[in-house]
């Protein structure tokens, strides 16, 4: 996945939110989308932004680079910041258009594999071996299988590809949860041949992480039964319906969110990220959520652990929360 600055350390997004501020100080505009040439592609590649490739909303907060793939949201205290702007330079500059729409990339190839009448098709066996054989199994193409169920599968509409780019994946879907008609928001691939490769994980170009939560709807259900914050897609299929995945690293736009949830919450990240999880866990309640976070050992991840375990660690860690 192209790195963008919620994937740094906080002290690598100080410093994007810095450029951010220096590129749009003094350069406001009517509310909305502002555009400017971007400081970060000069340092990166040694080569000036002459596109106004830049582009913040002053809205939400949010900012993206088309060029460099910076991307994030602005907390509110750079956002105030961005305010103090020079009252002659907001009431003369015209208005500058919203960036173009990017429509997200399609997954080339991607066929439903659960759902008739390929579901019957012998060509997407190693892919439903993958998916639906034991957890740790190993497939006859060499890969360690997800331990997921057909139904599971076919409710989130998992697919798979036999050409073009994403040969030889599993594809798993992101709604618009807002529009399930229209195209999606995004989706996830990952490699299920077996050898190793550079990047098991692709993703569509132009896919949008800020304010996305994969299995959004779940969040709203009225139950007291706890909802799984986890990594990834396969992470929240392993834990279906009850888990939503932030698609990587938490992001503060994806807050907004979770402090909508209806049901209690617990942050479930792999072991390498614990403290990241707790830290999250900490924002939700200081938003006054019933939230807790489950610490896992060093790589190990939720779908590698009993679902057992996993729900009597949720209840702990919300009964010591409050």
């Amino acid at each position: 996945m192209t790195q963008t600055a919620q994937d740094f350390n906080i002290s690598d997004r100080v410093e994007q939110y810095a450029h951010v501020i220096a590129a749009f100080s003094g350069r406001g505009g009517a509310p909305g989308w502002w555009r400017t040439e971007c400081p970060r592609c000069l340092e990166l590649d040694g080569k000036a932004d002459q596109k106004k490739s830049l582009g913040y909303n002053s809205e939400t907060g949010g900012f993206n680079c088309f060029k460099c793939s910076m991307r994030g949201c602005l907390p509110l205290t750079y956002r105030n910041r961005l305010g103090e702007i020079d009252e002659f330079a907001l009431a003369t500059r015209q208005p500058v258009p919203a960036p173009e729409q990017e429509v997200v990339q399609l997954a080339e190839g991607y066929q439903p594999i659960f759902e008739a009448p390929y579901a019957s098709n012998p060509i997407w066996g190693w892919a439903r071996d993958y998916l639906t054989a034991p957890r740790g199994a190993i497939t006859q193409q060499g890969a360690k299988a997800r331990g997921l169920s057909h139904e599971v599968c076919a409710s989130a509409w998992v697919g798979a590809c036999a050409f073009g780019r994403l040969t030889g994946r599993v594809v798993v879907p992101i709604p618009d949860y807002r529009n399930p008609e229209g195209p999606w928001r995004g989706w996830v691939s990952r490699y299920a041949l077996g050898k190793k490769i550079d990047r098991p994980y692709l993703y569509p170009k132009f896919m949008d992480r800020i304010g996305l939560l994969y299995n959004e709807p779940v969040l709203y259900e009225e139950t007291n039964r706890p909802v799984y914050i986890v990594e990834g897609t396969l992470d929240a299929l392993a834990l279906w319906p009850d888990a939503v995945a932030v698609l990587g690293k938490p992001l503060e736009s994806q807050m907004a969110l979770l402090v909508q949830a209806r049901r209690p919450l617990v942050v479930c990240l792999d072991g390498d990220a614990w403290e990241q999880g707790q830290a999250l866990a900490w924002q939700l309640q200081f938003s006054g959520k019933k939230a807790g976070n489950i610490r896992l050992g060093p790589k190990v991840d939720p779908d590698e652990v009993s679902r057992e375990w996993l729900d009597q660690e949720a209840q702990r860690v919300l009964a010591s929360a409050f």
